[in-house]
């Protein structure tokens, strides 16, 4: 089996010295799908990891329920859009039997009610380790080890990105900067591409993805934002096709 990054170790892959069967109870995967192959095992866990952590820079949370600490965190998810919500329990096995809430919540500072679509996932040890990673002093950062990855990069741009005919946005404006610092970095490697953070409004900030420009300094007429959605691929849910502009 190959060798472990030492990203890979620090989440999942207490299990290797388990059972397959130790493993799905451990972390609470009762549909069993994935491959007993112990290589296919860690590339499937490895994608489940980007799946739910591209959520936790987007609209996903995590948090203990009760007062008991050492309970098991769950996994919280919330919008507006039933079909996006679907398709991401249909889509992710850690969410496999997750139920949607839907409703309409009232919103007193405004004087208006607005349509609400959520599911919460149940505890296991797989979302307090995340929980632990992402929350280390109760407020939700970026661990410094996250390893973007194109299935990551298209659940956090659905969540919390916009198209714009100036280029791509990503709304960071919950993190703290260190942490917008480090993503602006690590999806500009990624992409090879500029990126930068523009300051959106009072102490918040956000990355953007020029239409054009390398980062290099030097001109370039190579569109950014078709460069970016060849990467991430189609939009997934008819809700959203609206970030994907006039591509």
């Amino acid at each position: 089996m190959p060798q472990k990054t030492q990203y890979e170790q620090e989440s999942l892959f207490s299990y290797k010295n388990e059972s397959y069967r130790e493993f799905v109870k451990k972390f609470g995967h009762h549909r069993q799908r994935y491959p007993h192959s112990d290589v296919l095992l860690t590339n499937c866990i490895k994608q489940e990891m980007d799946l739910i952590q591209g959520h936790l820079l987007g609209d996903g949370s995590i948090f203990v329920t009760g007062k008991d600490c050492n309970r098991d965190a769950t996994f919280n998810f919330v919008t507006k859009h039933e079909d996006y919500a679907q398709w991401i329990i249909n889509n992710t096995e850690s969410f496999a039997a997750c139920k949607l809430q839907v409703g309409d919540n009232y919103d007193k500072r405004t004087d208006k009610s607005y349509h609400r679509v959520s599911f919460r996932s149940p505890s296991n040890n797989l979302f307090t380790e995340l929980r632990n990673k992402w929350y280390p002093d109760g407020k939700k950062i970026v661990p410094q080890d996250l390893v973007l990855t194109k299935d990551l990069i298209l659940r956090w741009y659905v969540d919390d990105g916009n198209w714009h005919d100036k280029g791509i946005y990503f709304n960071t404006q919950g993190f703290d900067p260190e942490s917008t610092d480090f993503l602006r970095s690590e999806l500009s490697k990624f992409l090879v591409m500029k990126v930068t953070i523009q300051k959106h409004s009072g102490d918040l900030y956000r990355l953007f993805i020029p239409l054009r420009g390398t980062g290099s300094g030097v001109s370039s007429t190579n569109n950014n934002t078709e460069k970016f959605f060849e990467v991430i691929g189609k939009c997934p849910v008819s809700c959203f096709s609206h970030k994907w502009g006039k591509i």
